[in-house]
């Protein structure tokens, strides 16, 4: 990838359902391990509901994503998801034009991931999202183009590190030292929202491999 345009956006963000759909079941188990048993459900609930609304017919990257960041703050009692709607909030407010470069990309990422630790007072390894959202912007930093493996890739190192973690936010934090050993649920749909984008780069690389061949 080398610009983030508009068809791009739209389709990462309807890819995030897909791929959340296929492991609710997952998430929630996670969470009951360490939380109330509900973070599959209403992240699920919530980007379905951001998929209903998204078109890649608006008229900036900015519309894209302060749509989707307007349903994720208002129609949940998630914190996790609230924070989804605080990044993509943060990014509608960054990226304004029709289309981002990688740089401009990477500088919408890291101001997601700075509001998002203002807001939950957290920081990189207190086993939260923010681990995998601050990789995500760390590795954008380093790329003038970012290719579809370069984020599933991060985004399981940082699962395998987190898991090694004592968790420092939220009810996770009560178990102590028991919380080593579990994956956060906000940390393992951060990975799977990612993943989505993964796969839309990758569907993009393919297609313009194909158009450069004919």
């Amino acid at each position: 990838m080398t610009l983030l345009t508009i068809e791009l956006a739209a389709s990462w963000l309807k890819e995030c359902t897909k791929e959340l759909e296929t492991v609710e079941e997952y998430l929630t188990q996670l969470d009951k391990d360490v939380g109330d048993a509900d973070h599959g459900k209403l992240v699920v609930q919530g980007f379905r509901r951001v998929e209903e609304h998204i078109t890649d017919e608006f008229d900036s990257l900015h519309d894209v994503f302060n749509q989707a960041s307007k349903i994720l703050l208002n129609d949940t009692d998630s914190t996790a998801v609230k924070l989804y709607g605080i990044a993509f909030n943060e990014m509608a407010i960054t990226l304004e034009g029709k289309e981002a470069t990688v740089q401009q990309f990477s500088h919408s990422l890291r101001s997601a991931v700075n509001k998002m630790k203002k807001v939950g007072n957290s920081k990189r390894g207190d086993k939260t999202l923010i681990d995998v959202w601050e990789a995500m912007a760390d590795l954008s930093e380093e790329k003038e183009t970012l290719r579809s493996a370069d984020f599933e890739d991060k985004a399981k190192s940082v699962l395998k590190t987190s898991k090694h973690l004592m968790a420092q936010k939220g009810k996770a934090s009560e178990y102590g030292s028991e919380s080593v050993g579990f994956l956060d649920p906000g940390t393992v749909s951060s990975y799977y929202l990612f993943l989505a984008l993964t796969n839309v780069i990758e569907k993009a690389e393919n297609k313009d491999s194909v158009s450069k061949t004919t």
